[in-house]
């Protein structure tokens, strides 16, 4: 009787433990595809089949940006320190082995290629172009391209890149930096850069990156 009750115990106790060890065996792939199962989508729902996102409704895209920038992104909005509706429970339900997973996997995603219509004139000289790569000192505002690198492709986890990502995502997390409705940023530095932007800059230089072919470092 000792033995059926202790062989029972055991059988009980695996059937708890079998299926953390099945959440925490999931490879980012099927993250992405599928989501985990307890409250986290498929990446791919939102953000394209191609990790490339859905630039017109601002939806980014996730392919090739730095596996440490996303990791963080994900335990910010997990953390409720960089807000959005549906981020938030995704992140929330999801264990530090996923976050990881799916980082690295997107991480590795080959850059998506789209032939992408200028809606704005992008010649060197236009707002979005000197702000991007001469900044405006006068007023304190470097360039763009001294902290995302000289192709816009980005510097490691604190400096994601902006080449290529959409024009209405860029303008949003501007305008979200300018407002004060997101500050997760290093030292506060987008914060500052943006409080001195004018919805014309801003919409400008999101346009003039968004315009650029995707890049990576």
């Amino acid at each position: 009787m000792l033995n059926f009750f202790k062989t029972s115990l055991l059988v009980w106790s695996l059937s708890l433990f079998l299926p953390s060890m099945a959440w925490a065996a999931l490879t980012g792939e099927q993250i992405f595809n599928k989501g985990n199962g307890r409250g986290a989508d498929a990446c791919n729902a939102c953000h394209a089949v191609d990790g490339g996102g859905v630039l017109s409704i601002g939806t980014p895209r996730l392919a090739g940006l730095d596996a440490g920038y996303l990791e963080k992104q994900i335990k910010d909005f997990a953390s409720g320190r960089r807000l959005h509706v549906q981020m938030r429970p995704i992140a929330r339900s999801m264990t530090q082995a996923e976050i990881e997973a799916v980082s690295k996997y997107l991480s590795a995603l080959p850059l998506p290629e789209r032939k992408i219509k200028q809606s704005l004139p992008m010649a060197d000289e236009s707002v979005g172009a000197r702000l991007a790569l001469r900044g405006r000192w006068e007023a304190n505002i470097p360039a763009c391209i001294q902290c995302h690198a000289y192709n816009g492709g980005g510097v490691g986890a604190s400096f994601p890149a902006i080449s290529g990502q959409g024009a209405v995502y860029i303008a949003n997390q501007l305008n979200a930096w300018k407002s004060g409705a997101r500050d997760n940023d290093p030292i506060g530095l987008m914060k500052q850069i943006a409080s001195k932007l004018s919805r014309e800059d801003i919409d400008s230089v999101a346009q003039w990156f968004g315009a650029q072919n995707a890049t990576k470092n």
